[in-house]
């Protein structure tokens, strides 16, 4: 079923380091959360391995308090 996340400013994080915006693109749901949890589900399934680097980077900055 295709999907279209919401994004109001693509350039929304363009002013954070890459890995924070990566973090933050991943966590943060914006204004559709039920569409943002599909689309996380999606790069789950499409790709894992990016997916699964995406998981520990945020697990990485969460540990590290930021």
């Amino acid at each position: 079923m295709p999907y279209t996340t919401p994004v109001d400013n693509l350039s929304l994080y363009d002013g954070l380091p890459p890995a924070q915006a990566i973090v933050a693109a991943w966590t943060i749901p914006g204004s559709n959360p039920t569409v943002h949890a599909t689309a996380q589900r999606h790069v789950r399934a499409a790709m894992p391995l990016l997916a699964r680097a995406i998981e520990r980077l945020v697990a990485e900055r969460i540990t590290q308090g930021e």
